[in-house]
């Protein structure tokens, strides 16, 4: 009897907690619409970097300038959120995390990969998934993957048609030689510069390779002379006296694309070989304050070509480099500079309201025009590439001086 009244209690006054309710469809229609739904995810932007192997300092450098953009943002903005995955330099992982941001309604677009051989595997996923890819690597053929795949890199070509166009405007300098590491990107760059110096109108009289394990480079350095390496010196190396030249350099311009460490050993050398009165050319990988400490004397009036300038007097660069070194202690790099400038380009167009699927927002990019970034105005060229103009830096003095 007890229970009976309580069961017909509860009828009365409606569902508590020990029974479940059942509810028709015609009471949701009733229902307040505007209670019932929830509100709308924000859009989000998925980076995809190298952050715990060997390429880790490049990524976590491209994700300090991505938080250094989002710390900028006025409270008031449109909430967008920013999704870090680590999948290190591996292709077929890489590949498997954009396919992940892919399938996920929210994700805009895609920051990185890094890496060529990742990059390659991430544009083929993007550009099947028709997503945005924006991706920081070097790699030639990267944005010719697809309409949806963009890069923003100073890639090799950009570097030697730099070099190239800035010594073939001195006088006399037509020949050039070239003394290159054996790995990949050594060659690569070789072969780009041997291509830009023929556009130009000049030679390439000398060409010389070395190991990645060498220490001596004796050999090549005397090869690029005309010299046969199994002469003896005439002067012993205990006399640190230079072994000048037995006739005229057969060149004007030497072009080296390696990194700063190496470069330290190669420099002293040439001047050891009496190889110190030829303009000096280097790629980004030149950009190392030690280089220029250790090797000042060798290396004076050599120029290379980066970027990115910490030094710039532009208002915005003087501004970005005084906020980053406020926050992290320390001067911006390149890929600092890159990841906050591709942070800031989304961001500007989703902020609006007029981009909401992936397509329109493929379409925005491809109309960027001279964005303005701290590396560099940025535009992207029908494929995709970013169009920037690299900076050439001299080193005088131990110091560097950007040439205008």
């Amino acid at each position: 009897m007890l229970l009976s009244r309580y069961l017909l209690m509860v009828m009365a006054l409606g569902c508590v907690v020990f029974f479940p309710c059942l509810v028709w469809p015609e009471e949701v229609a009733l229902s307040d619409a505007t209670a019932l739904a929830s509100p709308e995810p924000p859009l989000a932007i998925g980076v995809v970097l190298p952050l715990s192997d060997k390429f880790a300092p490049f990524g976590e450098a491209v994700q300090r300038g991505i938080d250094m953009a989002l710390a900028e943002r006025s409270p008031q903005a449109a909430a967008i959120d920013f999704v870090v995955r680590d999948a290190g330099s591996d292709p077929e992982e890489n590949r498997r995390v954009v396919a992940e941001f892919g399938n996920d309604a929210r994700v805009m677009a895609i920051i990185g990969p890094l890496t060529g051989g990742a990059a390659l595997a991430a544009g083929d996923e993007a550009e099947r998934l028709q997503i945005p890819l924006l991706t920081l690597a070097q790699k030639e053929g990267v944005p010719e993957i697809g309409d949806y795949v963009f890069r923003n890199a100073l890639t090799s070509y950009r570097q030697v048609e730099a070099l190239v166009r800035y010594a073939s405007t001195g006088p006399g300098r037509k020949r050039f030689a070239i003394l290159a590491p054996e790995n990949r990107l050594g060659q690569e760059f070789a072969d780009l510069f041997s291509q830009a110096v023929v556009r130009h109108g000049g030679t390439v009289v000398a060409r010389q390779n070395y190991s990645d394990n060498d220490s001596d480079f004796r050999a090549p350095v005397k090869l690029l002379k005309g010299e046969d390496p199994a002469i003896p010196d005439p002067n012993p190396r205990e006399s640190r006296q230079v072994v000048a030249p037995i006739k005229p350099l057969p060149f004007d311009v030497l072009f080296i694309p390696d990194v700063g460490e190496r470069i330290a050993l190669i420099v002293s050398y040439l001047a050891y070989y009496g190889i110190d009165k030829v303009q000096l050319l280097g790629t980004s990988a030149w950009n190392s304050p030690e280089l220029w400490q250790r090797s000042a004397r060798y290396i004076d009036g050599a120029v290379f070509v980066d970027g990115f300038y910490a030094e710039s007097q532009q208002p915005r660069v003087r501004d970005f480099v005084a906020r980053y070194s406020e926050r992290y202690g320390e001067d911006p790099s390149l890929l600092d500079a890159e990841g906050y400038d591709l942070a800031r380009l989304l961001l500007r167009l989703l902020e609006g309201e007029t981009i909401r699927t992936r397509s329109e927002l493929r379409s925005a990019l491809a109309k960027v025009k001279n964005f303005p970034a701290v590396s560099g105005d940025l535009a992207f060229d029908p494929l995709g590439d970013g169009v920037k103009t690299p900076v050439l830096l001299r080193i005088t003095n131990g110091t560097l001086l950007a040439l205008e």
